[in-house]
């Protein structure tokens, strides 16, 4: 699993699909420039073989069970996002469709997934 909290750690993401999306997520923060970046989010990038035990210690809850306010499919992505403060602080969950990937996450994001983006 990979955890994004910076630029420097967005930069060096190799997969080209992934950092365009993060990078259109970074473009809607464009108004809030003036904070840390890691005040506004982080990005947790699902990677095979991890755990769902794993994930849900990460985000610090069930991510299978928590109210998200977004689940799209990107392709060979889901993306989930949950906003955790009044102030807007979130966490953006990238998650590949591949193999070894958790199957119970892959068929819970197919089962509530909100259309193509």
């Amino acid at each position: 699993m990979q955890v994004l909290r910076d630029r420097a750690s967005i930069t060096a993401v190799p997969d080209l699909q992934l950092h365009t999306l993060i990078e259109k997520c970074l473009a809607s923060l464009s108004d809030f420039d003036d904070f840390d970046l890691s005040d506004l989010v982080t990005f947790i990038v699902v990677e095979p073989g991890d755990r769902l035990e794993a994930v849900n210690a990460e985000l610090g809850f069930p991510i299978l069970t928590r109210p998200f306010e977004l689940l799209a499919d990107h392709c060979g992505w889901y993306e989930m996002v949950f906003v955790l403060s009044d102030h807007g602080y979130g966490i953006e969950v990238f998650i590949p469709k591949s193999a070894g990937v958790c199957p119970q996450l892959l068929s819970y994001c197919a089962a509530h997934v909100e259309g193509d983006s």
